[in-house]
C-alpha cells in the first residue's frame, strides 16, 4: 500500500521500499504502529488524581500465547493543572518541509553524483550516505534483510507461534555484512578526520608565529 498524499509530500517514506513491500501484497496495518500523542497540557507538582468508577478492560490476544493479556484503560484527571501555550509556526509548512518536486531534484543529483564518480570524471564529490545507490550488492543485501524477517514473520503465523527473537535474529544474520562495511567506514572517516585536524591545527600555529 503506497504512502498516503502527506507522506509522500512531505517524504516521510522511502517510495523504493513502499513499491518493494507492495510486491509482496503486504497491508498498510503489518507495517506501521500508531504512536499515541501526548498532551500539552503540564501538571504541577504531585496532586492528588481523580479517576473516573469505571474503567475499560481490553484482552489482547498474541499468537502462540494460550492466555491473553488483560489491559485496563482510565482516565485520571489532576485537580491542579497548567496551561502552556505554544506558537504555531508562522511560516507556511512548504518552507520547512521538502515538498515531493524538491525531493525528486535532490535525488536526480544524488544520481547525477554517483554517475560522475563511477565514471571517474570528478573525484571532488563525497559519496558518503550514497553507497547504495553505488553497489548493487547493497540493494540486494537490503532486500535480502527484510525477506529474511518477512518469511520468518510468515512462518511463524502459519504455526501459530509469535518470539520477536527469532525476528530480530534473522535480521541480524543477513545484515552481518552491511554492518561490518559500515563499521569500517566510520573507522576511515575517523582517521580522516583526525588528520584534518591536526593538519588544521599545524597550519593555525603557523599562522600565529
Amino acid at each position: 500500500m503506497p504512502p498516503s498524499d502527506d507522506k509522500a509530500k512531505y517524504c516521510y517514506e522511502d517510495p523504493d521500499t513502499w513499491s518493494y513491500l507492495a510486491d509482496r501484497k503486504l497491508k498498510n496495518a503489518d507495517l506501521l504502529i500508531k504512536i499515541p500523542r501526548r498532551s500539552s497540557i503540564k501538571q504541577n507538582g504531585a496532586p492528588r488524581r481523580v479517576s473516573i468508577s469505571r474503567g475499560v478492560e481490553i484482552q489482547i490476544n498474541l499468537p502462540g500465547k494460550g492466555d491473553p493479556i488483560t489491559r485496563r484503560r482510565s482516565i485520571e484527571f489532576s485537580e491542579t493543572n497548567s496551561i502552556e501555550e505554544y506558537k504555531s509556526c508562522e511560516d507556511p509548512f512548504d518552507n520547512i518541509w521538502f515538498n515531493k518536486d524538491e525531493y525528486d531534484d535532490i535525488r536526480s543529483s544524488n544520481r547525477k553524483i554517483v554517475k560522475c564518480v563511477e565514471r571517474g570524471t570528478d573525484k571532488n564529490f563525497c559519496v558518503r550516505g550514497l553507497e547504495s545507490m553505488m553497489d548493487d550488492v547493497q540493494q540486494v543485501r537490503r532486500r535480502n534483510s527484510i525477506d529474511a524477517v518477512l518469511t520468518e514473520q510468515e512462518a511463524q503465523r502459519d504455526s501459530g507461534v509469535y518470539d520477536e527473537e527469532k525476528l530480530s535474529e534473522s535480521y541480524r544474520r543477513t545484515s552481518m555484512a552491511s554492518q561490518a562495511q559500515a563499521a569500517g567506514r566510520a573507522e576511515t572517516d575517523t582517521a580522516d578526520i583526525q588528520l584534518y585536524l591536526q593538519s588544521a591545527l599545524m597550519l593555525l600555529r603557523r599562522m600565529s608565529v
